[in-house]
């Protein structure tokens, strides 16, 4: 029964970490399998972008995607519900959206194909704003000193990966805890196992020895029985020339 238990477990553990180990190898060679905007309206797939943003109109008045085949979505939940269940087969984000989409599910999505440039974002002021040549001259600022790349470096690009949704893992590994039940069924069924053979090893003691069938003796007999197991087993075998052959000497006695 222990026995049992344990090619079980060991088959399972081995099957486990040799299909992690394919995973390994193989999950960074991974390719998207939609490289281009043609590669989408040759599909006829229906894209997603970003509720209230510009993107929709340049999808389809530029990219020429149809009215019916373009999805708004407002979170980027919904953008991973959406990807993951087939609604849509890809998502167009302005490039801050995107870093932060990508950063939350690293492990799931990547971006493919071109970046294409619709302009930028500005600034909006009412009329006669009294601060207008002000913030004119704080934007240039900000743009000619590289202050623009810097803040894209510290708020956007270092973003850390937190896909939890796709692998609740952090590195994705298998380790220990990951095989607590096999563990604790193997322990179990040998603790058992153990048990029973104390048990039914001490009733034959018990039958055959009733004027010592206490525990005390019952240790004691089978340590002397190990003793003398371990003394047989180191003492040297006698060769054959140096037993007498019984049948011949009672041939020759007889003779």
């Amino acid at each position: 029964m222990a026995v049992v238990v344990w090619l079980f477990v060991a088959l399972i553990i081995t099957q486990s970490y040799t299909a992690s180990f394919a995973s390994m190898l193989t999950a960074q060679r991974l390719e998207p399998t939609i490289t281009s905007v043609e590669v989408l309206r040759n599909m006829n797939a229906t894209v997603g972008y970003c509720n209230g943003s510009l993107v929709n109109h340049y999808l389809k008045d530029v990219l020429g995607f149809k009215s019916f085949k373009v999805n708004s979505y407002n979170s980027t939940h919904r953008y991973a519900e959406a990807l993951n269940s087939g609604e849509i087969a890809a998502i167009f984000l302005e490039v801050p959206a995107a870093k932060v989409f990508l950063a939350q599910y690293c492990k799931s999505f990547i971006r493919t194909g071109e970046t294409f440039k619709v302009g930028g974002f500005g600034f909006a002021f009412p009329r006669r704003f009294s601060w207008l040549s002000e913030a004119n001259k704080a934007l240039m600022n900000i743009s000619e000193r590289g202050k623009i790349k810097e803040y894209e470096d510290a708020y956007l690009i270092s973003e850390k990966c937190v896909d939890d949704e796709s692998s609740p893992d952090e590195n994705g590994t298998l380790n220990l805890h990951s095989f607590w039940v096999l563990f604790v069924l193997t322990g179990g069924t040998s603790t058992v196992s153990l048990v029973i053979y104390i048990i039914t090893t001490f009733r034959e003691f018990k039958k055959i020895n009733p004027e010592r069938a206490n525990l005390f003796e019952f240790i004691k007999d089978h340590m002397r029985r190990s003793s003398s197991v371990v003394v047989h087993a180191e003492t040297p075998t006698r060769s054959s020339s140096d037993v007498a052959d019984p049948w011949t000497s009672a041939d020759i006695n007889h003779m």
